[in-house]
């Protein structure tokens, strides 16, 4: 009788248990929230993941700014007051501030966000490893360049992107993105960096394009020496997207 007293308890112990852990868990799956007047921003993903030179996390959020016209994050650019952003970057908050220029009004600490550690890489190129040859290219248009950057390239390259600023500019170091179109058993892949060269009070951008190339055959590792019918694909793959980024083609 007294066993059997004993066992009861330790079931209802056990499912008491099992109830406040899957509580603590779904208070802990509460994305971050940070609110503060008329304004929110709302942390949706905030991963660690490791690639060679460090840690880098993989982010992704929702913000809104009603009574401003745009916002300047840092490290990205200039953006709609309004809108949602995912990027890689080496950082541990988020700051939004007027223009380039100006004090952060808001900041977001990314400690205080869920982390998962990640076990997988990222295969993100040193700033190194890029040629001292661009391309360079104009964004007329009214809206945000930084916003059209970050679509196209997250279309482009999967994997992610790194923002970060090089020259108290806002640039891009891209992941390696496979090349379609080579023969068989030779593989290409290609990263770009792009930086923001000027940013106007128009809103008008110039912009440089580098880009580096690696290829493998089917008997061989990486190399950064290429053949001829990958460059060639290289080179009309950074135009295409030179025109893309342009507003030329979508």
């Amino acid at each position: 009788m007294v066993n059997q007293i004993r066992k009861v308890a330790f079931v209802k112990l056990e499912k008491a248990v099992r109830l406040f852990l899957i509580s603590v868990f779904c208070l802990s799956a509460i994305p971050a929230y940070s609110e503060k007047n008329d304004f929110e921003v709302k942390i949706e993903k905030n991963i660690v993941v490791t690639e060679r030179e460090g840690v880098i996390r993989a982010i992704h959020f929702h913000y809104s700014f009603p009574s401003k016209e745009s916002v300047f994050i840092k490290n990205v650019g200039l953006l709609p007051a309004t809108g949602q952003v995912g990027y890689l970057c080496r950082c541990d908050e988020i700051e939004f501030s007027e223009n380039e220029s100006a004090p952060p009004f808001h900041t977001v600490s990314l400690l205080d966000s869920i982390e998962m550690m990640g076990r997988f890489n990222i295969m993100m190129p040193s700033l190194q490893e890029f040629p001292s040859s661009y391309r360079e290219g104009r964004w007329n248009k009214l809206s945000s360049f930084t916003l059209h950057k970050l679509n196209v390239l997250n279309q482009r390259f999967p994997s992610g992107l790194l923002s970060l600023s090089i020259d108290n500019q806002p640039s891009i170091v891209t992941t390696y993105s496979s090349l379609e179109g080579l023969p068989k058993r030779i593989y290409g892949e290609i990263a770009l960096l792009i930086s923001d060269e000027s940013l106007k009070a128009d809103k008008k951008v110039t912009f440089r394009v580098k880009f580096i190339v690696r290829e493998r055959r089917s008997h061989t590792g990486w190399r950064s020496e290429i053949g001829n019918e990958t460059r060639k694909v290289a080179e009309n793959y950074v135009s295409d997207i030179m025109n893309v980024l342009v507003g030329r083609s979508e």
